[in-house]
């Protein structure tokens, strides 16, 4: 009986090292069309390495929602969209209506989103029965 005790046994720790690369928006926002006080969301993606950090502008500021006190404010969710729980329409005194991008950053470098509106409208439930009734 022979036995053959020549096994060998190797091992190796690789680790990887992803390249730092600057942020890169990889999905945009789009315009979005709300009734005033329905929840809505602008959403925004980016990707780099580090990985990058997302605020967003509304009308070409950085957006302060310390400034909507008495309203819901946005919310920047984990993934970097932006989500109201209930859209303030125009008639409001704080409106949440407006031209809105994001801004990825990271020690690289930023780069911004394409522009995306968001505009609140109002159905008047006489309004819309007049119209259809003219209609007839």
């Amino acid at each position: 009986m022979v036995h053959d005790s020549t096994s060998l046994e190797h091992s190796d720790v690789v680790r990887v090292h992803a390249e730092d690369t600057p942020p890169r928006i990889v999905h945009h926002p789009s315009d979005v069309v709300v009734k005033a006080g329905n929840p809505a969301t602008l959403s925004c993606r980016a990707d780099g390495n580090p990985k990058p950090s997302i605020q967003w502008l509304r009308n070409g500021r950085a957006l302060d929602s310390a400034k909507l006190d008495g309203h819901l404010k946005p919310l920047v969710l984990p993934e970097g969209s932006l989500f109201f729980l209930s859209v303030q329409g125009g008639g409001a005194y704080q409106s949440h209506e407006g031209i809105y991008a994001c801004v990825a950053t990271n020690s690289l470098g930023k780069a911004v989103s394409h522009n995306a509106s968001l505009f609140t409208v109002c159905f008047h439930l006489l309004g819309f029965v007049s119209v259809y009734l003219g209609l007839l």
